[in-house]
This record gives structure tokens, C-alpha cells and sequence, in this order.
């Protein structure tokens, strides 16, 4: 009986140790976090301070002129054959308009084609240029 009770003890111990650790680690996760948030936002309005302007949504003409385009090389502004840029040109280009054109940036009502016509570009040219 008294090997039972030493092992409930035992096992009662080790559980509350385990609880005590997990919270310890959720305490030193909250703190983390939350300094890495502080950090984050401390940066954010650095940048704004330093004026550091956030990518500008697309203009009307540049929506027109994606959906106009007559091939992929023309919806992300690159000259055919994607010029001396190569995969990094084509990639770079390919962010900044995904940017500027998301539908979540961009008001315009045709910006969720301009976007979607965007990706279809760049992802046949992506497959050519390398």
C-alpha cells in the first residue's frame, strides 16, 4: 500500500512540475511576442518618420493598362524577350505590380482582374524565363 501511495505522490509531483514548466513557457512566449510586436511597431513608425512611403496602389491607368495588354511581357511592363533583368527582373517587376494591383491595395473595381490577369502573366513567364 505504501508503494502505491509513493507512486501516486510521484506521479501527483511530476504532473505539477509539467503544468508549472508549461506555464513558465507560455509566459516566456507571451513575452516574446509581445516584444516582438513592440519591436514591429517601433519600426513601422520609424519608417513613417523617415518617410518611408508604403507601396502606392495602382493608378486607374496602370488597371487599364494591365487588362489592355496585348501579351504577358506587356502586362508587367517588360520590353519582349524580358530584356537584361532575367529571372531577377522579371520576379522584381512581378512584385512591386502585385503590390500595387492586390485587390486588398487598390480600389478600383477592376482590380481583382488586373491582379488575377497579373499572376496568369507571370506565371507562363516565369516558366520561359530562367
Amino acid at each position: 500500500m505504501r508503494a502505491d501511495a509513493a507512486a501516486a505522490a510521484s506521479s501527483s509531483r511530476a504532473a505539477a512540475d509539467a503544468a508549472s514548466r508549461k506555464a513558465n513557457l507560455d509566459a516566456g512566449f507571451a513575452a516574446a511576442f509581445a516584444a516582438a510586436a513592440a519591436d514591429a511597431r517601433s519600426a513601422a513608425a520609424a519608417a513613417r518618420t523617415a518617410g518611408a512611403a508604403a507601396p502606392a496602389a495602382a493608378s486607374a491607368a496602370e488597371v487599364a493598362r494591365v487588362l489592355a495588354a496585348s501579351d504577358d511581357y506587356a502586362v508587367l511592363g517588360l520590353p519582349p524577350g524580358g530584356g537584361a533583368g532575367g529571372a531577377g527582373g522579371l520576379r522584381a517587376r512581378y512584385r512591386a505590380l502585385a503590390i500595387s494591383l492586390h485587390p486588398d491595395k487598390c480600389a478600383h473595381p477592376d482590380a481583382s482582374s488586373a491582379f488575377q490577369r497579373l499572376v496568369a502573366a507571370y506565371g507562363v513567364l516565369q516558366k520561359h524565363v530562367r
